[in-house]
């Protein structure tokens, strides 16, 4: 039983600082993509529109807020 609880609890703990780990890496890249426009540089080197350029821009927002979103669940689960 005790071994039970020990394991539950170190379990609960990783999980809580894998999503802690998770936060600080989502705000760092957020911050970097806002702060250097790393996505619109990108997609500047690249031989397409302005209106697929945004698209980039919005599907790489997206992706970043779902494994955020997907990591936090994990987590409570």
């Amino acid at each position: 039983m005790t071994g039970f609880v020990i394991s539950s609890i170190i379990a609960f703990l990783l999980s809580v600082s894998s999503l802690a780990f998770n936060i600080f890496l989502y705000f760092t890249l957020v911050n970097l993509f806002l702060e250097f426009e790393i996505i619109k540089l990108v997609s500047k080197l690249l031989p397409i529109s302005e209106i697929s350029q945004k698209n980039i821009a919005t599907r790489t927002e997206e992706s970043i807020r779902g494994i955020f979103i997907s990591t936090f669940q994990m987590a409570i689960f």
